[in-house]
């Protein structure tokens, strides 16, 4: 039996009652934009929780819940017919308030059914009745005609009462056998539901294969019998893995493992539960990729946190595709850590989260880009919490001791990752100024400690200017890195021929240290955004810049031209290039990013990648 949830249907009794239709507005400059009408309802003081129900479970689990609200948000408890609109609301139950009827066709643009055993989530929609306040409110639905359902998922929430304002998701639709079907909103700004781009997870309810007492499932999609024999061989002839397991769940990838479990872990043990990504038992990391000719990088940012747009989604392998158009021929694949406090030591954590820069996201991204005989410089960083990492600096000998120690510990890891997966370079840091500058020999230290766990190059990527110019210990290093960001101009309207004579500057400078310690030179991260006079200051926001494709082409023309004529320069990774395609950095509407793709900057890249080729380049040439 399916259940349409159509203006007549929840309008009550069929027919019976009249719906008023509150239409939404076209977006515009001065209306609000979505995140900011939903952090203001995360804001509010006052909240409400609405029952369309006459189960009596359900209105007392959500008094219940309701009564554990934290001090700083009242909420009130209402039925369908005393639905106060001007209130951020959810509501609960088997049908929806007279206003709100049409609310789920109009989220899906279309018609709406829903099975009878299926619950449905909707996360923070816009409330119609509200779209011509000067601020705008929120409403959030979890319908189902079994209501029961209902109560049962709200008790599987990691945190029953913070977890019932915060979904993964735009919207989810999850079935009684296990299957899902989930989305996101279609931009940062507005309500349109990416319906398009949907995910689902089709549970396997039957085994498909039964051996010495261990039920084997199939997740998202069948696997061929001898693949499936294979595995089941592999698994059953290690009774220390398989003595307490009696059910093998079989994932396709590591997104579909992350998505169905909140973890992208390939291995997993839950009880006599064993789930698997079958690649983990016998992946073998390709050969390095010896450094020959010139390294046409890009960095490949993590840019999706929904676990199939990041590092370890299907997004990576279409995304490296489209490098690859552009004759890319290297890759910095970018784990984060992070710090509260610049100078507060506390441990360096490896993300763990299923939508973050993880282990196995990581490792994913790099086997994809090496299946494209990409060169990998793996470029682990610290993202510094209202800072950046320059500010790391501390007051006492005793702190500093600490910070290293977890440095330590934090680029160990990455190490070992990089010789496990045959990556064919480490960048051991990224700007970290006061501690280059003033704690050398503490680097020197991790240096030697990093080549006994990892046989490929090492570099450090410095800061322009000071921290590049000043640092002690590049003879340690295999390549001098350098994130360049000097300015090319200081005039608001140069010529070409000053952008080139600027950028000419600060590579003669970076030529010469090179020299100086003998080491090849890398830009380790260089770009531009596409805005008006991006020479001035490249590494800043575009704060009230206006987006301009030509100002960035010049620039690349510049650091191209510079770059044709460097003696000592061997690869460049330009910043940066998106983990899944159709990323809009967040500025769909001003294009003011980085990233050179579909720009003119990217022509020129590419064609410049195209024709280099340092074996076959005299120096100067």
């Amino acid at each position: 039996m399916r259940f349409i949830f159509q203006a007549m249907v929840l309008c009550g009794i069929a027919g019976a009652v009249s719906c008023h239709r509150a239409e939404i507005p076209a977006s515009s400059e001065t209306s609000p934009g979505r995140r900011e009408v939903q952090r203001a309802a995360m804001r509010a003081e006052s909240w409400q929780f609405v029952v369309c129900s006459e189960s009596a479970g359900l209105v007392n689990y959500i008094d219940s819940l309701a009564r554990r609200s934290s001090a700083d948000v009242d909420v009130r408890v209402v039925g369908c017919a005393d639905i106060d609109p001007s209130l951020p609301t959810i509501i609960f139950g088997d049908h929806l308030p007279d206003q709100l009827a049409d609310l789920p066709q109009r989220a899906f643009g279309e018609p709406f059914t829903l099975n009878s055993d299926e619950l449905m989530i909707l996360n923070g929609y816009l409330n119609p009745l509200t779209v011509r306040d000067t601020m705008p409110s929120v409403v959030s639905l979890y319908l189902s005609v079994d209501t029961e359902r209902i109560v049962r998922y709200l008790r599987e929430l990691p945190s029953e009462w913070g977890g019932v304002f915060r979904g993964r998701w735009a919207y989810e639709i999850l079935a009684d056998n296990g299957s899902r079907r989930m989305g996101d909103y279609a931009g940062r700004s507005d309500w349109t539901l990416a319906t398009d781009e949907e995910i689902t997870l089709q549970a396997s309810t039957k085994p498909v294969l039964d051996r010495d007492g261990v039920a084997f499932y199939a997740m998202d999609g069948p696997i061929m019998p001898e693949r499936l024999t294979k595995i089941a061989d592999t698994l059953l002839a290690d009774p220390a893995v398989m003595s307490d397991v009696s059910r093998v769940y079989l994932y396709p990838s590591v997104e579909r493992i992350g998505l169905w479990r909140g973890n992208m872990e390939a291995y997993q043990v839950s009880g006599r539960d064993l789930h698997l990504v079958p690649d983990h038992l016998d992946h073998r990391p390709r050969k390095r990729i010896p450094v020959e000719g010139f390294l046409r990088g890009m960095t490949v940012a993590h840019e999706g946190y929904r676990v199939y747009n990041g590092y370890g989604g299907s997004g990576i392998g279409p995304s490296l595709d489209s490098l690859q158009r552009m004759h890319v021929n290297s890759v910095a694949i970018v784990p984060y850590t992070f710090m509260r406090q610049a100078g507060e030591v506390g441990e360096l954590p490896v993300p763990d989260g299923a939508g973050s820069e993880n282990d196995p996201a990581v490792r994913f991204a790099i086997r994809e880009a090496r299946k494209r005989n990409c060169f990998v410089l793996l470029k682990p960083q610290i993202w510094v919490s209202g800072g950046w990492p320059g500010d790391v600096n501390f007051e006492s000998e005793e702190k500093w001791d600490k910070f290293f120690r977890a440095y330590r510990d934090w680029i160990m890891h990455y190490g070992k990752m990089a010789e496990e997966e045959g990556v064919e370079a480490l960048c051991i840091g990224t700007e970290l100024v006061e501690t280059t500058l003033g704690h050398p020999d503490a680097w020197r230290s991790i240096i030697a400690d990093l080549r006994k766990v990892y046989s490929g190059k090492l570099t450090y990527a410095a800061n322009w200017g000071r921290e590049f110019e000043q640092l002690t210990f590049w003879a340690d290093l295999d390549a001098i890195g350098l994130n360049s960001y000097y300015p090319l101009s200081t005039s608001d309207r140069p010529t070409d021929a000053e952008l080139r004579a600027g950028a000419e500057t600060w590579m003669h400078l970076a030529d010469s240290v090179s020299v100086a310690f003998d080491r090849p030179l890398w830009l380790t991260e260089v770009g531009f955004r596409s805005v008006e006079r991006a020479w001035l200051n490249p590494h800043a926001e575009a704060g009230e810049r206006s987006a301009s494709l030509r100002d960035q082409a010049r620039c690349y023309d510049a650091l191209l031209t510079a770059s044709l004529n460097s003696e000592r320069l061997r690869g460049m990774f330009i910043w940066k290039w998106p983990s899944y395609l159709g990323h809009d950095e967040g500025r769909r509407s001003t294009n003011t990013g980085f990233t050179p793709g579909g720009k003119p900057a990217g022509e020129l890249l590419g064609n410049f990648y195209r024709g280099i080729d340092r074996e076959k380049l005299t120096p100067g040439q």
